[in-house]
């Protein structure tokens, strides 16, 4: 399984800055994969690049959402 590039952006950054995480499980809830693998990754990332920043929330969080996933953070199905 390739990993899904999610992009976000804080009060604290000029410009975006992305991450990757897994693909959501066929049976996993989406508010648990949220709330689990993509949020971990989320703070682990924006720690790293600003360690410094005390903002409660970021400004938004992008999860790709391809024509070709068969469901939001499944991983996209490419023609064969």
């Amino acid at each position: 399984m390739a990993d899904i590039v999610i992009t976000y952006r804080c009060k604290c950054m000029v410009a975006e800055e992305s991450f990757n995480v897994r693909p959501r499980r066929k049976s996993e809830d989406v508010v648990e994969w949220v709330q689990g693998p993509v949020t971990a990754g989320l703070v682990a990332a924006h720690r790293r690049r600003s360690p410094w920043c005390d903002s409660p929330a970021t400004d938004y969080v992008k999860i790709p959402a391809p024509d070709s996933a068969p469901f939001l953070g499944g991983e996209p199905k490419l023609d064969s």
